[in-house]
C-alpha cells in the first residue's frame, strides 16, 4: 500500500503483516493548505483532498516521513 501527498510518494507498508486485511498509514501535512491524498494498492487506488490549517505557533515540527525508496511520483 503506498501513500501520495500532492503527487508525491508519501510512505509505503505491506497490508495484512498482523494477519488482516486491514491497513492504517499515518501522514502529517508538513505545509498548511489543501492537499491530494492517494492511496494506491496494487491497481486499486482511492483519492482524498484534505486542507490542513496552520499548526499554532511554538508546534514542533515532525519528522518527515521516509519516503518511498524508487516508486518517484504518481499521475
Amino acid at each position: 500500500m503506498y501513500l501520495y501527498g500532492n503527487g508525491q510518494c508519501v510512505t509505503w507498508d505491506i497490508i495484512g503483516m498482523s494477519g488482516t486485511s486491514l491497513k492504517g498509514l499515518s501522514w502529517t501535512p508538513m505545509t498548511p493548505g489543501t492537499h491530494t491524498l492517494r492511496f494506491r494498492n496494487g491497481w486499486n487506488a482511492k483519492t482524498l483532498t484534505v486542507i490542513a490549517e496552520p499548526a499554532p505557533p511554538g508546534t514542533p515540527t515532525p519528522p518527515s516521513s521516509s519516503g518511498c525508496g524508487s516508486t518517484g511520483s504518481i499521475g
